[in-house]
């Protein structure tokens, strides 16, 4: 992201209190912090071997 896109808005002190990002640059960051939360979610669950899993993509025609 390139800083110079960049805007904040401060208070009267100069205290930064938002910010303006370009669109692109917010939909990359929620699409990040979702993915975000994915992995931590598939931290809980149980490891499988490599070769149960390619197996499994198979069963399911997408391998």
């Amino acid at each position: 992201m390139k800083t110079k896109e960049i805007e904040y808005i401060t208070q009267k002190d100069g205290r930064k209190v938002a910010v303006i990002v370009p669109i692109k640059e917010y939909e990359k960051l929620i699409e990040d912090i979702y993915d975000l939360g994915k992995i931590a979610e598939r931290k809980r669950e149980k490891e499988i071997e490599f070769e149960k899993f390619v197996e499994r993509l198979k069963e399911d025609g997408l391998l």
